[in-house]
């Protein structure tokens, strides 16, 4: 796998990230775990970049993801997932989605987090 430097951040992230958006909807209704071995065998093969969301997959891809991070070595991969400000109209709820996030994602911190939709400052 090809690693290049994300800016000065130090982190050496994967050419090739692994997105969350796409899961199959007939193997995550199932089971969950049948989506997490395919990030858990993304990340055998080097992918240490995995993007998700709330909202993704009918609102399982955090919990797909989690599911995964739990069988890795947590500070061998990177997770960034996102909020939108129509799912968050304020800071609190900013804070709440993180912590939903976290939770779900079991990690004890997100290494890069998105906010979209920011429409104003005040």
């Amino acid at each position: 796998m090809i690693y290049k430097e994300f800016g000065s951040t130090g982190k050496k992230v994967s050419a090739i990230g692994f997105g969350g958006m796409r899961f199959l909807a007939e193997e995550y209704k199932k089971d969950i775990k049948i989506c997490a071995e395919l990030v858990i065998d993304a990340h055998k093969k080097g992918i240490n970049y995995f993007d998700t969301a709330p909202g993704y997959c009918d609102d399982k891809s955090e919990i797909i993801m989690g599911e995964a991070f739990k069988h890795m070595k947590y500070g061998d991969f990177y997770v960034s997932t996102k909020c939108a400000l129509w799912n968050a109209e304020d800071a609190d709820g900013v804070r709440r989605m993180i912590e939903q996030s976290l939770k779900r994602l079991n990690v004890p911190k997100i290494t890069f987090y998105n906010l979209w939709c920011i429409l104003r400052f005040d």
